[in-house]
């Protein structure tokens, strides 16, 4: 069944704030740039050969200018999966950014719909846009202003995988440095897999304590308002010395999900019984941060430190899915060295602490996450070898990510590799080691 959502709020009022906002005419417009890409991607698990990955992704681009202060793009991403594979859940999404069309095997997204305007010492971005603080790669340590996509967890080429949202951002600069002020008028959070997908959670610290092997009750997801709902955040960066740095604060909803207890009515004859089910909600937060980057000889070095005072919290008590408010402490500090012969090294390290002050939570206290990243290029940069791994330094789980990319073309790139994840099914990583598998990819833009 083909559902074409009318809810296209988000779009209008992109359209009339280019009216607003942007005084030029078709004609006046030029096309500055535009980009199409084919992206197939498919997978095999290595246990039993079965198909787990298949999806084919049609993405287009498109920059415009008017004169010298605007700019105008435009993205749409159509997508194609098998039912294993999955294109992720969209009860998560705020109506406002609700897919154009959606069904079980395909999806068409606004990924961007934003109007620029760029000076010297002001920039301001009206629409859907993605917002990134931070500085380290993929720990996402002060880098919680924008939701993410999870229906791949950590087994994609670019992590993490941003959601944008409607709303509105202003950079400033003064003082020496840039106050940057965003707005997202958009109750989208994280994008999670949907029921029987590949990276379906099965670990009790992702399903709000639920036992490895319990069937999981029904999921009820709220819509959310999306001014109530709203997260607004403001970062100072500037350079001091040879550093960059930066503080910010986050307040909106959470980005991942506190599981509460809830009921659903069931028709039992001509009696309405009510069956136990897990609402997710999103609880409102604070986050405060900080983030330097800095260049020492060939290695640049960057950190990042933040600090929740009221993060929602799940805990292990006779009741499913019971929760409070704990402070919980997050940093990370990483590093990447070029070396001669196109060798690239990226090393990282970062820790998760949730202060439970005695009460047993459905993580542990502290998660240490580590990653590393080595690329060797060969052949004048057509071919590149691979390997990644992320895993918890104080647990026995991760995932091995070897693979080669070859560069045919500017336009077209061929990759190979593997997701090998190893662990207790009760960890982090180790929750997905029957996902194991072999993938191949195509890339083709014009």
């Amino acid at each position: 069944m083909i559902t074409i959502h009318k809810t296209g709020y988000g779009v209008l009022a992109f359209g009339l704030l280019t009216l607003l906002l942007c005084p030029a005419s078709a004609a006046s417009l030029t096309l500055e740039g535009q980009r199409q890409e084919f992206d197939l991607w498919m997978g095999a698990r290595t246990d039993d050969g079965e198909r787990s990955l298949s999806r084919l992704t049609l993405s287009s681009d498109w920059d415009l200018r008017w004169k010298e202060d605007w700019q105008i793009d435009l993205g749409l991403r159509l997508e194609f999966a098998d039912d294993d594979t999955g294109l992720g859940s969209t009860r998560t999404y705020a109506s406002i950014s609700d897919p154009l069309i959606d069904t079980e095997n395909a999806r068409l997204e606004i990924d961007q719909a934003s109007i620029t305007r760029q000076r010297s010492d002001q920039q301001i971005i009206v629409g859907k846009q993605v917002v990134a603080w931070g500085v380290l790669d993929g720990l996402r340590v002060t880098d919680r202003f924008a939701p993410v996509r999870l229906r791949d967890f950590v087994a994609t080429e670019s992590r993490p995988e941003r959601l944008s949202r409607w709303g509105i951002r202003l950079r400033q600069r003064a003082v020496g440095g840039w106050f940057d002020l965003a707005l997202a008028l958009d109750a989208t959070v994280n994008q999670l897999p949907g029921p029987g997908d590949a990276f379906a959670p099965v670990a009790p610290r992702s399903r709000g304590g639920l036992p490895v092997g319990a069937e999981l009750p029904p999921l009820l997801v709220d819509r959310r308002d999306s001014i109530k709902d709203a997260t607004m955040g403001l970062r100072f960066s500037r350079r001091i010395g040879r550093a960059d740095v930066s503080a910010l604060v986050i307040n909106g909803p959470d980005t991942d999900p506190l599981f509460v207890p809830a009921s659903i009515a069931a028709d039992a004859g001509n009696t309405m019984d009510s069956l136990p089910a897990i609402r997710l909600d999103y609880p409102r937060r604070t986050l405060l941060g900080a983030t330097i980057e800095t260049a020492v000889g060939s290695v640049v070095w960057r950190a990042e430190l933040a600090h929740i005072p009221d993060q929602p919290v799940n805990l292990l008590t006779n009741q499913l899915a019971d929760s409070d408010r704990k402070a919980r402490t997050l940093a990370g500090v990483g590093l990447d060295w070029r070396g001669s012969g196109g060798l690239f090294v990226n090393a990282q390290v970062g820790l998760d602490h949730q202060h439970f002050n005695g009460e047993l939570g459905v993580r542990p206290d502290s998660d240490w996450i580590g990653t590393l990243r080595l690329q060797q290029s060969l052949a004048q940069d057509t071919v590149s070898l691979r390997f990644e791994w992320l895993g918890s330094v104080n647990r026995d789980n991760g995932v091995f990510r070897p693979g080669v990319h070859w560069s045919i073309s500017d336009n077209l790139r061929l990759a190979t590799g593997l997701d090998w994840f190893y662990g207790d099914k009760s960890d982090l990583f180790g929750q997905f080691k029957e996902q194991n598998r072999i993938w191949m990819r195509v890339k083709l833009a014009f």
